[in-house]
């Protein structure tokens, strides 16, 4: 009993290394397609640090598929994919806040300190930094 259980972990941990050890097409496939879309959502301009980091990892990942390891393509295309996702999200919330400091401007409701902090959260995101989208959630919920 003892020895058939031994085997029976045996297979699966073979398995389990085998699922491992194969080319990351899929994640590959999901990690250019996190990045098309994070591109699309205006990345490039609300969250371009992001985006590079993902860019970077993915490049990376790519190198690292052509060297047959897979664990560490598979780990870096993970890693674009979180980064393309932060950036997306950064895209979205820049997105609208900007509608809403557009709007603001244009209805002459637009304050000196709101354009400032405005200012503020751009620099942030061309930086990469933490705080760019709570500064531009912050402005955009002044603005309602």
């Amino acid at each position: 009993m003892a020895h058939l259980l031994r085997l029976s972990l045996t297979v699966l941990l073979g398995c389990l290394l085998m699922a491992c050890a194969g080319k990351p097409t899929q994640e590959m496939s999901d990690a250019r397609q996190m990045l098309q879309a994070a591109t699309e959502a205006g990345a490039a301009r609300f969250a371009p640090a992001y985006l590079a980091r993902a860019r970077r990892a993915l490049e990376e990942a790519q190198e690292a598929l052509e060297l047959h390891a897979y664990g560490r393509a598979r780990a870096k295309a993970e890693e674009a994919k979180r980064w393309a996702s932060r950036a997306q999200a950064q895209a979205a919330v820049f997105r609208k806040t900007e509608a809403a400091v557009r709007k603001a401007a244009q209805e002459g409701r637009l304050t000196p300190e709101v354009e400032a902090l405005w200012q503020k959260a751009m620099q942030a995101a061309e930086e990469g930094r933490e705080e760019a989208s709570s500064l531009a959630r912050r402005i955009f919920e002044a603005l309602q």
